[in-house]
């Protein structure tokens, strides 16, 4: 057991040193005597742990008021120089804490050649650092604040197997992880906060549902012509043939009412926290030769196709992509294109249009080798050569990413691919 006491100049004096306490345990049952003719249980332990942690990753001085330079004003007919308050603060902001209890157990058996960890973890984090969004006409940018808690539960399984068969040995070891995350409280009360994000796209937070789920409407396809648009709920915008169509889900009273409008017929469209994340490395030795492979994957996670993705020529340099091919226009006047008619400058409207099912397998490294034996290099004078090909990112497997590499985020239009 331990127990940390921190203090961060981030925080108001009064407020500015917290206590951390941790601690763990473990059996290992496999030494118990009432195990002891399991001769094929090589170990056997349970283990349990708790915690705590103080987060203060916010800017500095956000407890005080703190006067901009370089805020200029009219006077007397000249721009002249000035200091105004731009950020409003808070005195009563202090540590962010994340309690985190793991159970788990540590299986090994048959000489050691089949092994197995498993954990289910359960992680509350509260009183998060968090800018909530204010109105404009406010004037100042929101102060930080202590607002809100969220749950994360989940379980994590790893399992090996290693053996030989004469001079050959191999390894197989595949992973996975399944978590749950859902928003328990919001600050003041509110059931929702919803957040138009950088990339022009609108985020949630809603009690019981996944932190920042992706927000917006449901798409019907595209518009086929005028008579299309006629017949159908009246937009948001003001559509023409080839535009994105959505759908009316609800009204005043529940029910659809002929108007697809942001209060009633926006919805959650899904998370960029995947549900669940999966791997798994293979080992084979035989001499001198040596492979391995390692795959990684994630399922059950959501992201929007980037919308420089979206539309051709955005970088100015090669051809459009196969799949930009497939778009409406009055000759192909197919509602179901993949892209809508063609703009010459970007309109986007959150939907689910372009959040999109993001899970994907790849094969992430590759590597093979030949260790020269050592009685050969010795009378040369080396002691050790081994000659090695290696490969990152041979192949992804995904029906959503529409770019290079789905695992991380290349601008700031891309999401968690």
């Amino acid at each position: 057991s331990n127990v940390r006491y921190d203090g961060s100049s981030r925080f108001p004096g009064d407020r500015r040193f917290g206590l951390f306490p941790s601690f763990s345990g473990a059996w290992k049952i496999g030494r118990e005597k009432f195990l002891q003719r399991a001769s094929w249980i090589n170990n056997l332990k349970i283990r349990a742990s708790w915690g705590q942690l103080g987060n203060q990753n916010i800017g500095n001085y956000s407890f005080q008021n703190i006067l901009s330079l370089g805020q200029n004003y009219v006077f007397g007919g000249a721009i002249g120089s000035g200091a105004t308050l731009v950020n409003l603060s808070n005195s009563n902001i202090s540590w962010e804490t994340t309690r985190i209890i793991d159970y788990g157990a540590d299986v090994s058996v048959l000489n050691n050649t089949l092994s197995l960890e498993a954990d289910y973890f359960n992680k509350k984090t509260s009183d998060i650092l968090y800018n909530l969004p204010t109105s404009a006409v406010l004037g100042f940018n929101a102060p930080v604040q202590n607002a809100g808690a969220v749950l994360n539960t989940g379980w994590e399984f790893k399992l090996n197997y290693r053996n030989n068969i004469g001079e050959f040995f191999y390894s197989i070891s595949p992973n996975i992880s399944f978590v749950h995350t859902e928003v328990l409280d919001l600050p003041g009360g509110a059931d929702k906060i919803i957040t138009l994000n950088a990339s022009d796209y609108y985020t949630v937070m809603q009690k019981g549902q996944s932190m920042n789920s992706f927000y917006g409407y449901l798409s019907d396809g595209l518009f086929v012509d005028q008579g299309d648009i006629d017949k159908s709920p009246a937009q948001p915008t003001s559509p023409k043939p080839g535009d994105i169509k959505f759908r009316d889900i609800s009204g005043p009273n529940g029910v659809p009412d002929g108007k697809v409008d942001p209060t009633y017929d926006r919805t959650i469209l899904g998370s960029y926290y995947p549900k669940y994340t999966f791997g798994g490395d293979i080992s084979l030795r035989y001499k001198g030769f040596d492979f391995s492979m390692l795959f990684q994957g994630v399922a059950g996670v959501r992201g929007v196709l980037s919308r420089w993705r979206a539309m051709p020529f955005d970088d100015g340099i090669g051809n459009i992509p196969a799949w930009q091919t497939d778009r409406w226009t009055p000759d192909n006047p197919n509602p179901k294109a993949a892209q809508p008619r063609l703009l010459l400058t970007f309109r986007d409207v959150s939907s689910d249009f372009w959040v999109r099912n993001a899970a994907y397998l790849k094969l992430k490294f590759l590597q093979a080798g030949y260790t020269i034996p050592s009685r050969y290099l010795n009378k040369i004078g080396i002691s050790k050569l081994r000659l090695y090909f290696s490969a990152t990112n041979l192949f992804t497997v995904s029906d959503y990413y529409k770019g290079y590499d789905p695992d991380q985020r290349v601008s700031a239009d891309a999401r968690y691919y």
